[in-house]
């Protein structure tokens, strides 16, 4: 994996234990774009039955906890699980409901004695598949 900039692997980044299963689930989150928690068990479970709802819904907040995934809250939309860990914005489309990574910008110029740690904005609109769709009716 590449962890800004620097390959590392995810044993490096853990502050807890790195169980089979942990890794597994990791693996498995990181070929998949803003998962919900479910999502990522429906993925687990196709390839190993096994492994059980709650152990990957805990190993999901162990690896949120360890800063290997972020959390993104979406109006309307259960919890998403965001891979990229880099501080970056979203698009959300109202109609199909597609997540769009955007970079991180500065939209408002913040006073300098707060001292900001973290921002997230996210966009709601119309994405450019759906906006055909619309225009060809």
């Amino acid at each position: 994996m590449v962890y800004y900039g620097y390959k590392v692997s995810i044993g490096e980044l853990m502050e807890r234990r790195l169980t089979k299963q942990r890794q597994l689930i990791y693996d498995i989150t990181m070929t998949m774009y803003h998962p919900n928690a479910e999502e990522v068990f429906k993925k687990v479970h196709e390839k190993y039955p096994e492994i059980g709802r709650a152990t990957v819904y805990r190993n999901l907040t162990v690896l949120l906890e360890q800063g290997l995934l972020t959390k993104l809250v979406i109006t309307g939309e259960s919890i998403k699980y965001d891979t990229n860990i880099k501080h970056h914005n979203h698009f959300v489309c109202t109609k199909c409901g597609k997540i769009i990574d955007l970079p991180e910008v500065e939209i408002v110029k913040v006073p300098d004695n707060l001292d900001v740690e973290y921002q997230s904005v996210t966009f709601y609109g119309v994405c450019p598949e759906c906006k055909l769709k619309i225009d060809t009716k």
